[in-house]
């Protein structure tokens, strides 16, 4: 009875581990063997692909070179390497230049990196954007710099006291202060847009271009009177809508604007 009761034991024991072993596969198998991704990437470009940057740093008409978050290797069609975590296939090659062409690749991540987990194959040089980085520095584009202080939290700490400056604020890490000049003109001059039939005026140092009524621009830049009751130029002419003064667009106004979505906060 006892040595059947170790055979069974000893059956059963075998039986457990078989069943642990099928799940460690069931649940594994699935993540190593997952279809990976076909991307196409564009020499000079870099493409993001589950919190990785995947670049075409060189190209030639037999080998490339791919980086994955600053780790590069160079590669072959038919290669595949592991970068940073993300496992790499070069299927083929584009070449129309050293400075212009495409690849195509296959691409699997063997985590994700950005999802607040820092998994056992992360790590702060692979991906600091889950584990972090030591005291002193900040993640920065995924990789660990030096920390240095905000110069500015709002566009108010940047007044620079000088009424012709816009100052930002700029968006980053570090932020700092960017001064851009508001004064768009001195006089006139500074205003002419090449066009025969503006008017140009330069107003509280911003530019103003008014339409001239009933003028049309010729190819050459010359300027035509158009008699509106006839209808006669002599010439296949398309006349430009004249502005209503309230539709008239202040150009310090755009180039404030423009920078205000650049560096706003």
């Amino acid at each position: 009875m006892e040595g059947r009761d170790k055979i069974l034991n000893g059956k059963t024991n075998i039986i457990k581990k078989l069943i642990m072993l099928a799940l460690l596969l069931f649940t594994f198998v699935p993540f190593v063997f997952s279809n990976p991704d076909s991307l196409t990437l564009e020499f000079g470009q870099a493409q993001e692909f589950n919190g990785y940057s995947i670049k075409l740093q060189n190209l030639k008409e037999d080998k490339v070179v791919i980086s994955v978050n600053g780790e590069s290797a160079i590669f072959q069609v038919g290669d595949e390497k592991t970068l940073s975590n993300v496992v790499i296939k070069l299927n083929e090659i584009s070449y129309l230049s050293q400075e212009d062409g495409n690849i195509k690749i296959d691409a699997r991540a063997l985590n994700v990196c950005g999802d607040n987990k820092c998994d056992a194959t992360e790590s702060q040089a692979v991906c600091c954007k889950d584990c972090g980085c030591q005291t002193g520095y900040d993640c920065i584009d995924n990789k660990c710099a030096v920390h240095v202080d905000d110069e500015c939290n709002s566009d108010e700490d940047c007044d620079d006291s000088n009424k012709d400056t816009l100052d930002i604020c700029a968006k980053g890490k570090p932020r700092k202060c960017t001064h851009i000049s508001s004064v768009v003109c001195k006089d006139s001059v500074d205003c002419d847009d090449e066009n025969p039939c503006t008017t140009d005026v330069c107003k509280n140092n911003d530019c103003f271009n008014e339409k001239i009524p009933d003028c049309a621009s010729g190819k050459e830049g010359e300027t035509i009177n158009v008699d509106i009751e006839e209808n006669k130029t002599g010439k296949n002419l398309v006349a430009e809508p004249i502005l209503k003064s309230e539709e008239k667009v202040s150009f310090i106004k755009r180039i404030l604007n423009f920078f205000r979505k650049l560096f706003g906060r």
